[in-house]
């Protein structure tokens, strides 16, 4: 039951976060075209939590759902393209919320309670009541984006899907997140947002985990 993530890290200087500036300014994702990357096997929710946690200290990592092919070697250089990644079912998921106004919690004071919302608004009766990792977006609490919570929404499925099943689930149900999370080179950005002296953050947690029923 166990997955392989894989994870990304693009080369230094550039990183994978944005860069909240002094200036008053948000500069985006850098562009990065090359990577190192390596796996990691996680079991069950908690584990993939623990690697979350891990990764939102790390702004040069993101995530993908491709698993490398056979002649992709840990530790070289790759690019981020699908030649070098296969579609691979994975119980691992990220619901990727964009901007979800909520009607009863605050999005940026009570994150948790705010995702919360969002799956029971939005996501099938097998989603709720269940254990999740949730992460605000690098660009949560940003001016003008206060009142909508923009977040990534991480469970462990009982069953793993490949990304193509998944799109065609989107598709089904008319999801309302973003769904080119479902393409297997497509990052999953897991690093907290970088901070430049002067600039505060204006989300007191970022990130957390819930435990659900089951």
């Amino acid at each position: 039951m166990s997955d392989q993530i894989t994870v990304l890290r693009c080369l230094s200087p550039l990183v994978m976060a944005k860069t909240w500036k002094s200036d008053g300014t948000i500069e985006p994702y850098s562009r990065a075209k090359n990577f190192h990357f390596d796996q990691h096997g996680v079991a069950d929710i908690h584990d993939l939590s623990a690697l979350l946690k891990v990764l939102e200290r790390d702004e040069r990592a993101c995530i993908i759902r491709g698993q490398p092919v056979d002649t992709t070697t840990p530790g070289e250089v790759v690019r981020r393209r699908v030649e070098h990644f296969d579609d691979r079912p994975l119980h691992s998921v990220l619901i990727e919320v964009d901007e979800f106004a909520p009607l009863i919690a605050h999005p940026l004071l009570e994150p948790l309670d705010t995702a919360q919302e969002f799956i029971a608004e939005h996501l099938p009766s097998a989603f709720h009541d269940v254990s999740f990792h949730w992460q605000l977006s690098n660009s949560a609490g940003a001016p003008g984006k206060e009142s909508v919570f923009k977040g990534h929404l991480w469970f462990f499925l009982s069953d793993p899907y490949d990304s193509a099943t998944l799109r065609a689930w989107a598709n089904s149900i008319d999801l309302q997140a973003d769904t080119s999370v479902f393409n297997i080179v497509q990052c999953h950005f897991t690093s907290l947002p970088v901070f430049e002296p002067g600039r505060a953050d204006p989300v007191p947690v970022r990130s957390g985990f819930h435990q659900g029923k089951k």
